[in-house]
């Protein structure tokens, strides 16, 4: 990944988004989806040390050892807030813990995840653009705001027809939002929910008050390349 100009900060918010090269719809495959969300859990921690393919070929009980250890929170290079995979690209609301953490936890992804794809797929080379894109958040009113943004990716961008199904998109944090996960979630959903007291319906209502501004706005954003 080439080496980038601007600097993150640990403490700081980031909207993160990249997409594929040639607009390929990588993220319709429930396969890749799965194993793109598996990806980011365990980069996520400063003690993945091994590949990713490497400990998926270890021995079950060696597995959960390291699984447990990349679970603890103390260790997380990163925090993800809110996450969203569309078709062509992803988006991701993350806070850097560690210094130059956000960079890391991104880039041994993209690579991990991009040679998983190239072996299951018979193909070589990139799979996303050379550098993903980066806008910081400088306060609590955007950070809400960019998190219903990623949240109605599905819905603006017509993955998702009715309302009422986004909370169902399998690959975005909003169904995390909304529901108490049964299990140890990927997005860290305290953050933006303690904006709104901890309670879920007001962040739900928060969300889809604005969703038909939002899918309006996507129709113009169309007309111009990303």
């Amino acid at each position: 990944m080439p080496r980038r100009l601007e600097t993150f900060f640990s403490g700081g918010f980031y909207h993160i988004f990249n997409k594929t090269i040639d607009q390929k719809r990588v993220f319709i495959d429930k396969d890749f989806c799965r194993h793109f969300l598996k990806t980011l859990t365990y980069y996520r921690s400063s003690r993945s040390s091994q590949s990713f393919s490497e400990v998926r070929n270890l021995p079950r009980e060696e597995q959960l050892k390291i699984d447990k250890i990349v679970s603890y929170r103390k260790y997380f290079l990163a925090d993800v807030l809110a996450y969203c995979l569309m078709p062509t690209h992803f988006h991701l609301l993350i806070k850097q813990l560690m210094d130059d953490g956000l960079v890391r936890f991104i880039s041994n992804t993209l690579n991990s995840f991009t040679r998983y794809f190239n072996l299951r797929s018979q193909r070589r080379g990139p799979l996303f653009l050379p550098q993903f894109r980066s806008e910081r958040i400088t306060n609590e009113s955007q950070l809400i705001h960019v998190s219903r943004y990623i949240h109605l990716n599905p819905y603006s961008g017509e993955v998702v027809k009715d309302m009422t199904k986004l909370k169902d998109y399998p690959w975005s944090s909003y169904g995390e939002y909304l529901d108490p996960p049964r299990k140890s979630s990927l997005a860290n959903t305290h953050e933006i929910l303690e904006t709104f007291g901890g309670a879920r319906k007001r962040y739900q209502k928060f969300v889809e008050e604005r969703s038909d501004y939002q899918k309006s706005l996507e129709d113009l954003k169309h007309l111009s390349k990303w």
